[in-house]
């Protein structure tokens, strides 16, 4: 196991004894080795979540409108048939109406429930519907097909652009 190829690859050797105080002592070594591997477990998730978000990758759940396209290596998020549903609220919207009359005019049921107006909301301030993502307080170019122009989510969401969108974050 794990324990055995950290000792083998340090050159650590334990000899183990019928002894409750040395039973105890390898369970400590064993605690300790399990931590650090859990650290550097933590570490290569933490760097391969870095490296997709800078080739401009979503790194989250798909949202609303779209999947993740399995049969590519790597995954590859694609337009669902949910995505007319979001394309609407953005028109709706740009139409001037509140979040309360889009989720009513829309009566849509996703796998997560019915459309509320904070799942509206939550929408129209996702950039990722622009084709950005952002993770880390940090925005970038998505490789993703957007739904809206960057403009128009601008102006839906009373921001002049991308920078507003990491410095109030209020807004999104």
């Amino acid at each position: 196991g794990v324990i055995e190829y950290w000792c083998d690859e340090h050159n650590v050797k334990i000899l183990v004894k019928e002894n409750p105080q040395q039973d105890e002592l390898v369970a400590d070594i064993k605690a300790v080795v399990a931590k650090e591997e859990n650290k550097k477990r933590i570490e290569r998730i933490l760097r391969s979540k870095d490296l997709c978000f800078n080739s401009g990758r979503h790194i989250a759940k798909p949202p609303l409108g779209y999947y993740y396209d399995k049969s590519s290596k790597p995954s590859v998020l694609k337009k669902s048939k949910d995505i007319s549903i979001i394309k609407n609220i953005f028109d709706k919207r740009l139409e001037n109406k509140g979040y309360l009359k889009i989720a009513k005019e829309l009566n849509f049921v996703s796998k997560n429930g019915k459309l509320t107006p904070i799942m509206i909301r939550n929408i129209l301030r996702n950039p990722f519907y622009c084709g950005y993502v952002i993770y880390k307080g940090k925005i970038l170019k998505g490789i993703h097909e957007p739904v809206i122009k960057i403009e128009e989510f601008c102006k839906i969401n009373n921001v002049s652009g991308l920078d507003d969108l990491t410095k109030d974050n209020d807004k999104i």
